[in-house]
């Protein structure tokens, strides 16, 4: 019916859309295929890094270090590229606690001035909580939406949240 130059020539018309729309569109991805694209094409390798909106847990990598490595290399790019993060879930699940604490570096590097929904759930075998979440979570300017489960809330210097709509905190350790 047509032609095979006609066919290869309107193969890939989706790869000539502007980074913005790409990201649009990936955002409505798990964040499991939205990396599975970065294997299209040299086009593709990085656009997934500037999905403003991620999904990420630790039991989908082979272990707790890959995850971790995962997260820094990310978080390092996005730095680089002054990309922001929207909305971001973090599910750890942590066999030995032993196990680097990162969440509180990964916090620091996301509590931007755009950030907008953050959960963070973490689980530890033994079900101890090693997690603490850092003051910078606690004046972020445009955070809306914030759960935080099993994580150790220390000492609060002050909390400035003024576009705060909904918080959930469930099974958290509290400073005394």
């Amino acid at each position: 019916m047509y032609d095979e130059s006609y066919i290869r020539a309107k193969e890939d018309m989706i790869s000539k859309l502007p980074d913005s729309l790409l990201c649009q569109i990936l955002s409505y991805l798990p964040t499991k295929d939205t990396v599975g694209t970065s294997v299209l094409s040299h086009r593709w390798k990085s656009v997934w890094l500037l999905v403003p909106n991620l999904d990420l847990s630790s039991s989908e990598f082979p272990d707790y270090n890959a995850f971790v490595s995962f997260m820094d290399r990310l978080l390092a790019f996005s730095r680089e590229e002054n990309s922001l993060l929207y909305k971001l879930k973090l599910s750890i699940q942590k066999e030995d606690e032993k196990d680097q604490s990162c969440v509180t570096r990964w916090i620091d590097s996301v509590a931007n001035p755009k950030l907008k929904h953050l959960d963070i759930e973490c689980t530890l075998a033994n079900r101890k909580f090693l997690e603490v979440i850092p003051q910078s979570l606690y004046v972020c300017d445009t955070l809306v939406s914030l759960r935080l489960h099993r994580v150790s809330l220390g000492e609060l210097e002050s909390v400035s949240l003024p576009c705060l709509k909904t918080m959930r905190l469930e099974h958290n350790v509290y400073a005394d």
